[in-house]
């Protein structure tokens, strides 16, 4: 068995969930990583048929009884993961290795804290250009927004809010660093966001019947485990739903879930936090005049207000400094930098110009 603890293997499982959750075809996928990393499990016990979480909850019972079939496959998937993942599975590989060679547990512990050192030191000093990572801009700005979100959050109970923009923005920029916020200031973890679209022409009976396509049964068993992660449902909205009939389906989904979940979230130290993210259609030229004449609060929702524009100077600063350290040559900073300041300042159309100039460093 391995020797990573209780809490490590749950986090881990999380992260497998999540990772293959996020494919088209993760029955597939975790056949070929299997056949690359050659772990010797009897792939015969494994149902491919079952849902994801069921899938990886299968697969991974199997793989948890070898330290080295485990290692070996996390050696590959490692390399397919964000950066704080990739990390927290680095550490978990230094465990197992460790667990295979006891004898040697010191002194691998102490190479393993040289080699890191001699890879910062290689890292601070290479000539060779690295390349950028396209989460950058998810760190830019939105001081406003993470305030009110921060000052809202508890760290039980139920939480709502409302946010309004286009898709990509919602889905990139501003939700991914709401998440990241989560983490930050419950310091625990959260379970993959569960999406929901609401039709407008759907009747809502029930929140439990969007949950079905997940396999969950019904919204309080995401409140039920033994070791409670926060629980993030990002409900997706358009502005083509009348405004009326928007904050009546939206009222009837949160007194649905708070009349659910509040009395099972009592001295848990957990929460649920729901994402109601309308998406607006707008482009560059209509951008300010269609953000403008849209209503922004949502009946018992906290609305989370985006910049409309930015200051351009203090972004080419921000952004100049990440160029720099990329080593990129003066020259092209300049390029990129007039591309910015070419660029209409409103929210939409920077992040469109910044996503772009991100795409071609990556491929460069």
């Amino acid at each position: 068995m391995s020797n990573l603890s209780m809490d490590e293997k749950i986090q881990l499982e999380e992260i497998l969930t999540g990772y293959f959750e996020k494919l088209q075809k993760p029955s597939e996928n975790l056949k070929a990583l299997i056949n690359i990393s050659e772990v010797q499990i009897d792939i015969k016990t494994i149902d491919y048929n079952l849902p994801v979480k069921e899938l990886v909850t299968n697969f991974y019972s199997l793989i948890l009884k070898k330290p080295e079939d485990l290692e070996s496959f996390l050696k590959y998937l490692q390399n397919k993961l964000d950066s704080d993942e990739r990390l927290t599975i680095k550490g978990y590989i230094e465990k197992l290795n460790l667990k295979r060679s006891p004898t040697k547990k010191t002194a691998n512990f102490r190479q393993l804290i040289s080699e890191k050192r001699q890879q910062n030191h290689e890292r601070l000093t290479s000539q060779t250009p690295s390349k950028i990572n396209n989460n950058i801009i998810v760190t830019y700005n939105l001081d406003e927004l993470v305030y009110k979100f921060r000052i809202a959050l508890d760290y039980q109970g139920v939480f709502a809010f409302n946010l309004r923009e286009d898709y990509t923005v919602l889905k990139n920029y501003i939700i991914k660093r709401i998440l990241q916020e989560l983490k930050e200031k419950t310091q625990r973890n959260y379970r993959p966001p569960i999406e929901i679209t609401l039709n407008p022409n759907q009747s809502i009976e029930s929140i439990d019947n969007y949950l079905k396509i997940y396999n969950i049964n019904k919204i309080t068993d995401l409140l039920s485990d033994i070791h409670p992660l926060d629980v993030v449902l990002i409900i997706w909205t358009y502005n083509i739903i009348d405004k009326h009939k928007l904050n009546s389906m939206i009222d009837n989904l949160l007194q649905q879930i708070k009349t659910k979940c509040d009395c099972l979230l009592e001295n848990k130290s957990q929460c649920l936090i729901i994402l109601f993210a309308n998406v607006i259609n707008v482009n560059a030229n209509s951008y300010m005049q269609e953000s403008i004449s849209m209503e922004k609060s949502i009946n018992d929702c906290i609305t989370l207000d985006l910049p409309q524009e930015f200051d351009i100077n203090k972004l080419c600063q921000w952004f100049r400094g990440h160029l720099q350290q990329l080593k990129t040559p003066e020259h092209e900073i300049n390029i990129y930098l007039e591309r910015l300041k070419s660029a209409p300042y409103n929210l939409l159309p920077i992040y469109n110009t910044l996503e772009g100039i991100i795409d071609e460093l990556q491929t460069n």
